[in-house]
């Protein structure tokens, strides 16, 4: 399977979790308080060792990622894209906050 398929996968993956929390108290709190363990069971797989930590963003609260700096090697190859230098995930900004000053 191709890296743009599995991150493809895993994105779906995710999403779904997140709907899944957003309807379902219990399921919310197990996936905040063992994030690697609901992942694993809902076949998205986490390299043994890796640490994850979800956030809930609140609606004065937002959590951005700072990501790992890229290794000399990983930035060559990587193929320029418009958003060049930048990173960012899994937020919608809804129209007042964009609106507000």
């Amino acid at each position: 399977m191709s890296s743009e398929l599995q991150e493809r996968k895993f994105w779906d993956g995710y999403s779904a979790l997140i709907k899944k929390a957003w309807n379902d108290e219990a399921f919310k709190q197990r996936l905040l308080a063992d994030p690697v363990a609901v992942f694993n069971e809902n076949n998205l797989t986490v390299p043994e060792g890796m640490q994850l930590r979800v956030l809930e963003d609140k609606p004065n609260l937002r959590h951005l990622p700072l990501p790992t700096k890229p290794t000399l090697q990983e930035a060559a190859t990587e193929k320029p894209s418009v958003t060049e230098g930048s990173w960012f995930c899994c937020h919608t900004w809804s129209n007042q906050e964009t609106q507000q000053g």
